[in-house]
């Protein structure tokens, strides 16, 4: 994550970078509708629902004066793509796709230990990812 917009509390309407272990995990259901005929050649869309959980270590911002963020937040995502498939044999595609997941805002706090007893700062992230991938694919 590059650039996050901290838009709540005192920070609002600041845009700064988050520098620190910054980790994203994501489970999701997908059913997908592939097109035409099955021949070599198959179009596909998709669509799921998931979680993302996002784990934020010893992160920091220059917006936030000294804070300090250690929290996590799992938020509720959907996911749509589309793709094609390639037949190399019975059982394995070559597969090439892109998908959009977006996601609620992931809420976290900004502590600071350098001024103890001064609260937290909320901040929000934004859930959202491009991906393109490509790959082998078994059918059983």
């Amino acid at each position: 994550m590059e650039s996050e917009t901290l838009n709540q509390g005192v920070f609002a309407p600041y845009r700064d970078s988050l520098n620190g272990d910054i980790e994203a995990y994501n489970v999701f259901a997908e059913t997908a509708y592939e097109f035409g005929p099955s021949g070599v050649f198959r179009p596909y869309v998709k669509a799921g629902v998931g979680a993302v959980h996002i784990s934020l270590d010893n992160v920091t911002s220059s917006a936030t004066f000294l804070g300090v963020a250690d929290d996590s937040d799992t938020v509720f995502a959907g996911r749509i793509g589309a793709g094609a498939a390639l037949a190399l044999s019975e059982r394995f595609d070559l597969i090439a796709e892109y998908d959009f997941t977006y996601g609620e805002d992931a809420e976290f706090e900004f502590r600071f230990p350098t001024f103890p007893g001064t609260g937290t700062a909320p901040f929000e992230v934004e859930v959202a990812a491009h991906r393109v991938l490509a790959g082998i694919r078994a059918r059983f």
